[in-house]
C-alpha cells in the first residue's frame, strides 16, 4: 500500500518538473525576445538619430554656402552639364561637393560612419529623387521660396521650383536628406539673405582735398541741396586752413561763391571701409549682377545703375564715363558706386543720383574722382587716402534747394537720404520657426 503511494508521487514530481521547465523556458524565450526587440529598437533609434543629425548637418552646411554668396538669376555660376541652364545644381551630394553653392563633404560627412552602400529593396528613398538607388549619404536642395511663407502649399511646385532666388524675394527653401545605414531623415528650413548697413560718412564731400577748374563764381558745390541741413566738407589734408573760405591751401582750390550756401570743414579717417566691409559690398553686387571684375570697365552712366555697383578697376587705368544718360533717376532708389583700384573720370552729360566711393587702393595722391563735362552728382563723394576730388567747372547741376541760383545747383549737390540706403551682403540665416522634420515621403 505504501509502495503504490510512492510510485504515484514519483510520477507527479516528473510532471511538475516538466511543467516548471517549460515555464522557465517560456520566460527565458520571452526575455530573449524582449532583449532582441530592445536591441533592434536601440539600433533603429540610433540609425534614426544618426540620419537626422546628418540631414541637419547637411542643411547647416548648405546655409553656410548660401551665406558666402546669395544665388540669384543675375549671378549664375559656371554652367554645369545636366543641370539648370543657369548653372545652379538642382541638388547637391557628396559627389558634387565643391561645385557652385554646394557644401564641402569634408565639413561634416567624416563625422558619420556609413554602413553598406546600398539598402534592401523596398527601402524608402528620397521622395524628390525616386529613380535613384537608396544609398547612404546626404543630399541638399535649394528652391525659390517666393513670397509665400507656407512650404507645403504645393509640394510638387516647390520640388520643381528654381534652384535659386528667382523671385528676388530674398528667401529660399533648403531641404536636406540624410541616410545612415538605411535610415532616412528629411529636414527643411526657410533661409533668408541678410543685409547690413555700410558706414559711409554722410557728408557731401570726403577726401584728402578738392579743387574746381572754374575761375568764375558759378555754384560748383552745393552743401545743402534738397536736404534739411547743411553738410560739412571732410578734408583730411594737414595744410587745411580751417577758417578759410577761399581755398587758399594745398588742400583746397576754389573761388569764393563756388560753394553755397556755406563752407565748413571737418576731419575724417583716411580709410572709410575695411577689406571685410568692401567684401560685403562686392558680394551684394555679384548677387545683383552689378559687379565689374578685373579688366571689366564701365564707360557709360547707365552702367552705374544700382546699389551697389562694385568696380574692381584692375587693368582699367582711369575709368572714363562718357556720353549722355543718368543713373538711379528718382523715383528709383539712390545708387551706391564703389571703385577700388582705379580713379574715375566723368566726362559726359548726365546726372548720378547717389553716393560715389573710391577706395583708392592704388594710393594715388592726385585726382581720384573728377566731375568733368556736364556731369552732376546728387548725393555725395567719398575718396580714401591722399586722393583728391576735382569738382569740374560746369556748374550745370539741376535741382532745387537753398544755395541754388538760376536753377544751377552745382556739379556736386548734397542729398542726405542717399546715405541711408547703403548696404552690403551680411550672409544668410535660417528663418526662425521655419525648421521642421518632414515625413520620409515628402
Amino acid at each position: 500500500m505504501r509502495r503504490r503511494l510512492v510510485q504515484g508521487e514519483d510520477g507527479m514530481a516528473m510532471i511538475i518538473s516538466v511543467i516548471v521547465m517549460f515555464i522557465v523556458m517560456g520566460f527565458g524565450g520571452a526575455l530573449l525576445m524582449t532583449a532582441n526587440a530592445q536591441r533592434r529598437s536601440s539600433f533603429n533609434q540610433q540609425g534614426d538619430e544618426s540620419a537626422f543629425a546628418l540631414a541637419q548637418a547637411a542643411l547647416n552646411a548648405q546655409v553656410y554656402e548660401l551665406s558666402l554668396q546669395w544665388p540669384t538669376a543675375k549671378d549664375a555660376p559656371q554652367p554645369n552639364s545636366g543641370t539648370s541652364s543657369l548653372g545652379y545644381l538642382t541638388s547637391c551630394t557628396a559627389a558634387s561637393a565643391g561645385a557652385s553653392y554646394c557644401p564641402s563633404t569634408s565639413d561634416f560627412s567624416t563625422s558619420y560612419t556609413m554602413g553598406a552602400q546600398t539598402c534592401p529593396p523596398g527601402t524608402q528613398g528620397d521622395a524628390w529623387n525616386p529613380g535613384a538607388q537608396v544609398a547612404n549619404g546626404w543630399t541638399t536642395y535649394v528652391r525659390d521660396a517666393g513670397p509665400s511663407p507656407n512650404y507645403f502649399a504645393s509640394v510638387p511646385t516647390e520640388e520643381t521650383a528654381s534652384p535659386y532666388d528667382a523671385s528676388a524675394s530674398g528667401s529660399v527653401w533648403v531641404r536636406a536628406v540624410g541616410i545612415v545605414n538605411c535610415h532616412m531623415s528629411v529636414v527643411v528650413s526657410r533661409v533668408s539673405d541678410q543685409m547690413i548697413n555700410v558706414p559711409i560718412p554722410s557728408g557731401v564731400l570726403t577726401a584728402n582735398g578738392f579743387s574746381t577748374s572754374n575761375n568764375g563764381q558759378k555754384i560748383i558745390l552745393n552743401t545743402i541741396g534738397g536736404s534739411s541741413s547743411t553738410s560739412a566738407i571732410s578734408v583730411r589734408c594737414n595744410d587745411l586752413q580751417a577758417a578759410s573760405t577761399t581755398g587758399n591751401s594745398n588742400c583746397t582750390s576754389f573761388v569764393t561763391g563756388q560753394i553755397e550756401p556755406s563752407v565748413s570743414y571737418t576731419s575724417s579717417p583716411s580709410s572709410t571701409l575695411s577689406a571685410k566691409q568692401l567684401l560685403t559690398v562686392k558680394e551684394l553686387a555679384i548677387a545683383d549682377g552689378t559687379y565689374y571684375g578685373p579688366g571689366s570697365c564701365p564707360t557709360t552712366m547707365p552702367q552705374l545703375q544700382g546699389a551697389p555697383v562694385y568696380v574692381d578697376g584692375t587693368g582699367c587705368g582711369t575709368i572714363t564715363i562718357t556720353g549722355n544718360g543718368d543713373a538711379n533717376d528718382p523715383p528709383l532708389p539712390s545708387g551706391f558706386l564703389v571703385v577700388v583700384n582705379a580713379p574715375i573720370d566723368f566726362e559726359g552729360t548726365g546726372t548720378y543720383y547717389g553716393v560715389i566711393y573710391d577706395a583708392n587702393a592704388l594710393g594715388s595722391s592726385g585726382n581720384v574722382v573728377t566731375l568733368g563735362g556736364n556731369t552732376t552728382v546728387i548725393g555725395g563723394v567719398v575718396v580714401d587716402g591722399n586722393g583728391m576730388v576735382n569738382l569740374g567747372s560746369s556748374g550745370n547741376g539741376t535741382g532745387s534747394g537753398a544755395g541754388c541760383s538760376q536753377n544751377k545747383c552745382g556739379d556736386l549737390e548734397y542729398n542726405l537720404p542717399a546715405f541711408s540706403q547703403l548696404q552690403g551682403y551680411g550672409g544668410a540665416a535660417a528663418t526662425p520657426n521655419s525648421f521642421r522634420e518632414l515625413p520620409d515621403t515628402q
